[in-house]
């Protein structure tokens, strides 16, 4: 049996039984699709946080032309304070 799973999405287990390949697709959660920070040590709820935080847009991030994700970041948090 193989498990599958990812934050925000149901759990779907699946039975090999001698199969070579195995197609899955996995359901949103709609009872976990409460706001999650990710921060550098963990994750918390936006609500509990108490220090200062920035919107990144993903789409926007994609355009930037730089070497990481770490700087792309930098990039467009620092851009959103304008």
């Amino acid at each position: 049996m193989l498990v599958f799973s990812f934050v925000g999405y149901n759990e779907l287990k699946v039975q090999v039984a001698g199969r070579s390949t195995v197609d899955v697709s996995l359901e949103p959660s709609l009872e976990s699709l409460e706001e999650v920070v990710v921060v550098g040590y963990g994750t918390q709820r936006k609500k509990d946080l108490t220090s200062a935080i920035a919107v990144v847009d993903a789409a926007a991030m994609s355009k930037v032309p730089v070497a990481n994700v770490t700087t792309a970041l930098l990039f467009c948090a620092k851009d959103t304070q304008n």
